[in-house]
């Protein structure tokens, strides 16, 4: 997750992939990964835009992108059901 109104949290996606593969161990090759941008309530103080993540989201460590609000509840249960989706498709 990445706070879109801050780029700090985009710019150092590396150190929390790599804190999350260790943590997942030998099987986090095999977990998809869906990259959430929060805080879209605030999307008038946007630093993140999705132009800045077409890169990232092409060296496919993301499978998708969706943005959300924890305040609003905006996307919040996309999130949830685009992740089972995706890992009732990859079980299958």
């Amino acid at each position: 997750m990445i706070d879109i109104t801050n780029d700090f949290s985009y710019n150092n996606y590396e150190e929390w992939i790599s804190v999350f593969k260790r943590g997942a161990g030998q099987n986090a090759e095999n977990i998809p990964i869906l990259l959430v941008g929060g805080k879209l309530d605030l999307k008038q103080d946007r630093e993140v835009f999705r132009e800045d993540l077409e890169d990232l989201l092409e060296k496919e460590i993301f499978f998708n992108y969706l943005e959300c609000s924890a305040k609003t509840g905006e996307n919040v249960e996309d999130i949830f059901n685009l992740t089972l989706r995706k890992i009732y498709s990859s079980n299958k």
